[in-house]
């Protein structure tokens, strides 16, 4: 067995302009490492702001040289042997795993979302699924449709990129990929990448301990925490609330934030805070009666889900992908027929309809579903074990 304290371990992730989960995960599991006082470093990549500046870095996304050479010098200079990669897109580009590979050290990749296998990230396209791309490396009708951004070129630039390095055996060089749940992981077993089977391995994310416990809960409310986007169900959680009487907090910012806003002008039941911090966030969960999560794409996870369920606060969730997963039915949360906007509005009306033993009953088990699975202390034993099977392998 390797002892991995000896070692430095190096973290990269290339962080968004909206700073959304994958951003909040890649940082924890860095502070989670410094707080077991191993020899940790950090590498962030930013994607640049400007239109001009974002079009030449990503068409270098392939392989972009600038990228190579900074990866490479980090990771020399700071004698790392295991590098932890939370995301390459689209900066930071896949240049980083050749880099690795010169100076022997051993790659690890969490996968965030999907962008592997579909250049959408989400196999989704215009809020309905996008599958083509899973079991068709050069997919030329993802190209046809834009799934990125609407836009052909973009999206023949990352598909390229990634049959490209398909056939280069790009991906071959990480030791172990890690995703979410099992959901996650059975996506990418049935894809054009199922070559790469032995390599993928779950572990779920986690969350810090809540600061705040055992605030007064106002009960007469939900909340959405989130990006405002179609594949977020934004739309569907608007339906099922205007013609309602039940109130909605609604917490982020996206493509659909003027609808939104518009929206909580017109209907004096939601009320809508923008983006806000993660303090604040974590009153508002204190305070809701329950969270919604109403995506409608083969979610990788939901960081908020478990951010819930550290506040006692139970979830309501499409039965879809790995939400359904992570939120029992009947027992921290409850399930409605996913995208159905009179579905969830019905299942919203059977929980205000509880009394308030069932419903504590809930919060009691949501409470119990995140000391059991998503603590600090439990995901740092599943990380060292994951590491420790991918050293013992070289």
């Amino acid at each position: 067995m390797v002892d991995i304290k000896n070692l430095n371990i190096g973290i990269l992730h290339n962080s968004y302009l909206k700073q959304g989960g994958e951003d909040a995960v890649a940082r924890n599991e860095y502070q989670l490492l410094v707080a077991h006082h191993l020899k940790v470093h950090f590498l962030n990549f930013k994607n640049p702001e400007g239109t001009l500046n974002q079009f030449f870095t990503f068409i270098n996304f392939f392989f972009n040289l600038y990228s190579f050479i900074k990866c490479y010098s980090w990771l020399r200079r700071n004698k790392i042997k295991v590098l932890h990669v939370h995301n390459w897109f689209f900066t930071a580009s896949p240049s980083i795993l050749w880099a690795a590979k010169l100076l022997k050290v051993t790659v690890f990749v969490t996968l965030h979302n999907y962008r592997m296998i579909c250049p959408s990230a989400t196999l989704t396209h215009n809020g309905k699924p996008f599958l083509n791309s899973m079991s068709n490396s050069f997919s030329w009708q993802a190209i046809k449709m834009g799934v990125y951004r609407n836009s052909s070129l973009l999206t023949f630039n990352l598909v390229f990129s990634n049959w490209l390095h398909h056939k280069l055996g790009t991906w071959q060089l990480a030791k172990k990929y890690i995703t979410l749940t099992d959901h996650t992981k059975t996506v990418f077993e049935n894809s054009y990448l199922k070559a790469l089977t032995t390599k993928f391995v779950t572990k779920p994310n986690f969350t810090p301990a809540p600061k705040s416990t055992n605030q007064p809960r106002a009960d007469d409310h939900f909340l959405f925490v989130g990006r405002l986007s179609v594949d977020k169900g934004v739309e569907v959680l608007l339906s099922a609330f205007q013609c309602s009487e039940h109130k909605l907090t609604i917490i982020g910012e996206g493509p659909l934030q003027q609808m939104v806003a518009q929206f909580a002008r017109t209907h004096k039941n939601i009320t809508y805070l923008g983006f806000q911090s993660k303090e604040v966030v974590e009153q508002e969960l204190n305070k809701c009666t329950a969270l919604l999560f109403p995506s409608i794409w083969y979610e990788t996870f939901g960081l908020v889900m478990i951010e819930a369920f550290a506040t006692s606060t139970p979830v309501i969730a499409g039965n879809y992908s790995s939400a359904s997963l992570i939120v029992q039915h009947g027992y921290n949360g409850l399930h409605y027929e996913n995208g159905n906007a009179m579905k969830l509005k019905q299942t919203l009306d059977n929980w205000m309809a509880f009394d308030t033993a069932k419903r504590n009953r809930y919060r009691q088990n949501a409470y119990q579903t995140y000391l059991q699975k998503y603590t600090a202390k439990q995901n740092f034993d599943q990380l060292m074990d994951i590491y420790q099977s991918g050293l013992a392998d070289d």
